[in-house]
């Protein structure tokens, strides 16, 4: 009987014993699977920054490339690849990149008459970085998911087509220089403080108002 007694009681022990071990262990797999999601989460973040970057930075160079005298945004990305002002080949861009977030080449775009002055990430996932940014995107602290981080829109993009338009046709009215010659318009900003952006994208169809860097 206490033979068997002991037996149940190693039993009883060893199944405890194991139970507990299954536990801890799911207890570390489910933390290595969080660290390797934060992780992985990081790695797209970083990604998408520097996809936005070379997007940002290829939507200026079209901009400040424009051979008249309005400069001017693109009206598709593709444009970015060939800039069909130009007689040559003239890129912007290397390749139309894929999205890191969501693994697609669709991409939110912020418009003003048409034209693309930034784009940004469709999904709609909360970002892991909050706060941090540099001074080039400061815009994305606290941002509630990442089609919060438009690349464009906190440079130049306040600064648009129709501020340039109108400067250049206001310049060139009769009514800008005053009866001794003199240009009236200095010291008057007669230049809207805010500029229509559209944003095309899902959920997204009202235009939104940006200030005016100018």
């Amino acid at each position: 009987m206490r033979s068997d007694t002991g037996k149940s009681r190693f039993k009883g022990f060893t199944y405890l014993g194991l139970m507990m071990f299954i536990a801890i262990a799911g207890i570390g797999l489910s933390a290595a699977g969080m660290a390797w999601h934060y992780k992985v989460k990081n790695e797209k973040e970083q990604q998408l920054m520097f996809v936005g970057g070379e997007y940002k930075r290829a939507l200026l160079s079209y901009y400040n490339a424009s051979p008249s005298g309005i400069k001017q945004y693109p009206v598709n990305l593709s444009d970015l690849l060939k800039d069909n002002r130009f007689p040559g080949l003239k890129r912007h861009l290397r390749k139309i990149y894929p999205d890191p977030m969501t693994g697609k080449t669709e991409w939110g775009l912020n418009k003003s008459q048409g034209r693309i002055v930034g784009i940004y990430s469709l999904s709609k996932d909360k970002p892991f970085k909050v706060a941090g940014f540099d001074q080039e995107y400061e815009a994305f602290n606290g941002a509630k998911s990442y089609q919060d981080w438009v690349f464009g829109q906190n440079s130049l993009v306040a600064a648009t087509v129709n501020s340039i338009n109108a400067n250049a046709n206001l310049n060139a009215s009769p009514s800008a220089t005053g009866s001794n010659g003199s240009d009236s318009s200095s010291g008057s900003n007669d230049v809207p403080n805010t500029q229509p952006i559209e944003r095309t994208g899902p959920n997204h169809s009202l235009p939104h108002f940006l200030p005016n860097t100018e």
